[in-house]
């Protein structure tokens, strides 16, 4: 049986009241009645796209720090739209919240890539820790939601984390500055890796507060850590920043996924993928101790399994609330 849809919300996020105030209201006057929210949350998404594809295929080409965060600037601005469009037009659904905080699991692994291949960041610790840290703060908001049915966004949340990729993306198109993030400061790292790990204080405090407001995680999500601390190791060890960005992004959009699934179609918990895990398990033997070199083929096999269950879990949402399907709002 499907839930009765109530979003429920608390948000403490400081930069959103004035986001909101100034720039998201005054724009969102001129988005048509008719245009359904689940088409705004794609259309916002495309911005965001659009700028990794930029950062994967130019890297550091200067346009890049112009237009990548402005770029990212749209995507944030959209992703205020779709859920006042959705409360304006009375059409806020299970299904909506799905679209939108369901492609924010794949976001949140974007904007990362975003920043480290701006800033050249290739320090195999800082990249893994940095997805690691990211993904399971973002993974306990959604448990505490399907536990508690409250969402909550803390003070630093992932609002202010776009707006810091935003502003040191910026930064990054004066030469000086750029090279004044790259100067090396302490145990060989560089300035710009620093201001990235600090800024996963914010993340992991949230993990804390959501800890001791719901006092317990169930077993499957202790799993789900320990299998998120085996994928740091190994990509640590053995992959490059495109395989981390990949199978932390779509490990976790199969888990998070869902969550989702528990909280908005079915009321059940699943457990966390572990074929995943074990493959890299098995991988990570041969390497060891047969000496076999890492092929990257495999590597790509096992994010197309990751691929296949995260389109399971979206073609199932969205079958179970098809019913909330809107081509185009009704008039006024």
């Amino acid at each position: 049986m499907i839930p009765e849809y109530n979003y429920q919300c608390i948000d403490h996020s400081i930069i959103t009241p004035p986001f909101k105030k100034y720039i998201v209201s005054p724009l969102f006057r001129f988005i048509p009645w008719g245009i359904p929210a689940n088409l705004i949350t794609i259309i916002s998404n495309v911005f965001l796209y659009t700028s990794v594809y930029l950062a994967a295929s130019k890297g550091t080409a200067d346009s890049n720090y112009i237009i990548i965060p402005f770029l990212i600037f749209l995507y944030a601005i959209g992703d205020h739209f779709d859920g006042m469009q959705a409360k304006r037009t009375k059409t806020s659904s299970g299904l909506g919240e799905f679209c939108d905080h369901y492609l924010d699991v794949f976001n949140n692994g974007i904007l990362l890539y975003i920043l480290i291949t701006l800033y050249k960041v290739e320090n195999p610790f800082v990249i893994t820790f940095l997805y690691l840290t990211a993904y399971i703060p973002h993974a306990a908001v959604i448990y505490e939601e399907y536990k508690t049915k409250w969402l909550v966004f803390e003070a630093i949340g992932s609002l202010e984390g776009v707006f810091l990729i935003i502003i040191l993306s910026l930064l990054g198109a004066s030469d000086t500055v750029f090279n004044f993030f790259q100067a090396k400061i302490i145990y060989n790292l560089s300035l710009i890796e620093l201001v990235m790990l600090l800024s996963t204080a914010g993340t992991m405090g949230t993990l804390v507060k959501i800890y001791f407001r719901i006092k317990q995680f169930s077993s499957g999500f202790f799993i789900y850590v320990v299998c998120s601390l085996y994928t740091f190791y190994f990509c640590f060890n053995y992959t490059s920043l495109l395989f981390t960005f990949l199978f932390f992004t779509f490990y976790n959009g199969d888990y998070l996924g869902k969550l989702m699934r528990g909280h908005l179609a079915d009321g059940m918990e699943r457990y966390p993928d572990l074929v995943m895990p074990a493959a890299l398990l098995v991988f990570n033997l041969s390497y060891t101790f047969y000496g076999r070199p890492v092929v990257e083929a495999e590597l790509y096999l096992i994010f197309a399994y990751l691929a296949m269950r995260v389109f399971w879990t979206t073609a199932v949402v969205v079958f179970i609330l098809r019913k909330n399907i809107v081509l185009w709002n009704p008039g006024l």
